[in-house]
């Protein structure tokens, strides 16, 4: 029996946390409370789908460690992408 699709919003949380964690690079470029924007796509994935997340939280200049361990999907990286002020990371939702 094939498992339905998951909800990938529980790993926004947790991703958040991680990636808030690295932002120990130019600590000064961090003021405020602005931590920056996360965004998880798709929202809603089955297994064996990619999931990607896009973050501004880390800076420019910045990377990080996501955590999908909620959904089994272990750490993944988070670094920087074709746009200038956003870091990309991607992992793959595992069968059950």
């Amino acid at each position: 029996m094939r498992s339905p699709a998951r909800l990938v919003t529980g790993t926004a949380t947790a991703a958040v946390t991680v990636i808030a964690l690295g932002l120990t690079v130019a600590p000064s470029a961090y003021a405020g409370d602005d931590f920056g924007r996360l965004e998880i796509t798709p929202a809603t994935a089955p297994p064996g789908s990619t999931v990607t997340v896009n973050t501004t939280a880390c800076g420019p200049k910045g990377s990080g460690i996501g955590d999908a361990n909620s959904l089994d999907a272990g750490d993944f990286e988070v670094r920087k992408g074709t746009h200038k002020e956003v870091l990309v990371g991607q992992f793959t939702v595992p069968h059950d």
